[in-house]
């Protein structure tokens, strides 16, 4: 049925709808929300493992957006490490948009 579908993305930028218990039980997946509902089930992979005040979002057409949700300056920037790690869900995903840091 539908309704019991989910999409769920992989660390090397594939989408795919599932049935939502065939994924549930693993643990190699986390249920990802948006506003609070769920939204998909994402591979656990480093390139998902950012600090707290930086949220990861996939738009349909693959593209990965970047958000800082952080109002500290110093939040503000992304290290080197975090830098790599952006340019690596670029390619993966064929595209991704950094939101909320300073240049």
């Amino acid at each position: 049925m539908p309704w019991h579908s989910c999409v769920v993305v992989t660390a090397d930028g594939q989408f795919h709808t599932c049935h939502a218990n065939d994924f549930r039980s693993l643990n190699s997946y986390e249920l990802i929300l948006k506003d609070g509902k769920p939204y998909c089930l994402r591979e656990k992979h480093s390139l998902f493992n950012w600090p707290a005040h930086i949220q990861i979002y996939h738009e349909y057409g693959g593209q990965v957006i970047v958000v800082n949700t952080s109002t500290d300056e110093t939040k503000r920037t992304l290290s080197k490490d975090e830098r790599l790690k952006v340019a690596e869900l670029g390619i993966a995903f064929g595209g991704v948009r950094v939101d909320g840091f300073k240049l």
